[in-house]
């Protein structure tokens, strides 16, 4: 290669620098005055710009807070972005991508977000960047071991059971922690009736839970109830049994109506 002046150009201030030619490519360097023609081809053609530095586009995971069937991701947003950021996705074993726009969970020292409804066991979380130019990035995985939840906390538990005339109102509450969308409920007797369907656009809620009344009841010296919570993919919890209650049947005095005077 040889590299041939090409005469003085003049830049902005005080030193006026020469153009250098390599006839093979057609291009032109500039090398100070007075530079000889041993020191242009020493130089040769300049190296492409570096990389910018590998894993700074990235988002860094800080933390993950592990719960029953959850966990609370927590990032930061790359050293070196390379352009305008669009959004973030949240991703973890089994689940699909929680999109983080830029406006939610910003805080001091960077983003947060909750995951629910995780199988328990070992799982891997990752955070990706969504550049509004250019391929997404992924920061490096942080594997976490998420707890089962307690025995028995995907099923519903009876608070209470008032019995009255051939009926008893059944109180209960939903599940903890509960295995999906609950589709509907049933409620059994220990005497055998058929269990009364209880669908979700009937419940009867109040502020300690949901309530039923089952009624054709028998006269009984003791008689308990059963929940059962159906989920939305056909698995299915039972409470456990409710303390046995005694019975009354539908003599006279059982079925006189009672008058309340105000005064």
């Amino acid at each position: 290669m040889s590299l041939l002046p090409s005469g003085p150009l003049s830049y902005p201030g005080p030193h006026v620098i020469t153009l250098g030619y390599d006839p093979p490519t057609g291009n032109k360097f500039p090398f100070a005055k007075g530079s000889s023609i041993e020191d242009m081809q020493k130089i040769g053609t300049p190296p492409p710009p570096p990389p910018p530095p590998s894993g700074l586009t990235a988002p860094t995971i800080t933390m993950v807070t592990p719960g029953i069937k959850s966990a609370t991701v927590k990032w930061k947003k790359p050293a070196n972005p390379s352009g305008p950021i669009n959004y973030y996705n949240v991703m973890s074993t089994g689940q699909l991508p929680i999109k983080v726009p830029l406006t939610y969970a910003n805080r001091i020292g960077g983003y947060s977000q909750v995951i629910n409804n995780l199988t328990p066991g070992n799982v891997t979380f990752t955070v990706q960047i969504v550049y509004k130019n250019g391929p997404p990035v992924d920061s490096i995985p942080v594997t976490e071991i998420i707890p089962a939840p307690p025995l028995g906390s995907d099923a519903p538990s009876i608070t209470a059971v008032a019995a009255a005339v051939k009926s008893a109102t059944v109180h209960w509450k939903k599940p903890v922690y509960p295995l999906g969308p609950i589709d509907y409920y049933l409620i059994f007797s220990s005497q055998g009736q058929p269990p009364i369907k209880v669908v979700s656009t009937s419940f009867r809620d109040n502020l300690s839970g949901y309530y039923e009344v089952f009624k054709g009841l028998t006269t009984s010296t003791g008689i308990s109830f059963r929940v059962r919570v159906v989920y939305k993919d056909g698995t299915h919890a039972d409470s456990l049994s409710s303390t046995p209650i005694p019975m009354a049947g539908s003599g006279r005095r059982g079925t006189r109506k009672h008058r309340r005077t105000v005064t």
